[in-house]
């Protein structure tokens, strides 16, 4: 089992290689290593998938887009797809970490 930082660091690169593969505008990543860092960097990355949230049209969805570990051109819609699916694979597995050590995981929608 990964420990719950570096599966938050993990989920944390991913979120920020996928926003940039869809053009929303991100800070470089740092290379968090505290949880106070990799919260404090999340919180930036989080302005920049807000802003392109409030922009995107729904025809955006459908263009294709070039991601450079891909072997095909996805559209944005598969892209984002494949992120919450990731994202929310992490965050279950964090909440079966944080129970089995006697915490709850709070409210996970």
């Amino acid at each position: 089992m990964q420990p719950i930082r570096e599966t938050l660091r993990h989920m944390l690169e991913f979120e920020q290689l996928f926003l940039a593969a869809i053009g929303a505008k991100i800070p470089d990543g740092t290379d968090p290593t505290s949880l106070t860092e990799i919260v404090d960097e999340w919180r930036q990355v989080e302005v920049g998938a807000n802003e392109f949230a409030s922009s995107v049209e729904a025809h955006d969805l459908h263009g294709r887009i070039d991601v450079p570990w891909l072997s095909f051109r996805p559209t944005t819609e598969q892209v984002l797809q494949q992120f919450v699916t990731h994202q929310g694979q992490h965050r279950s597995e964090l909440a079966a970490q944080s129970t089995a050590l006697g915490r709850s995981p709070g409210e996970l929608d």
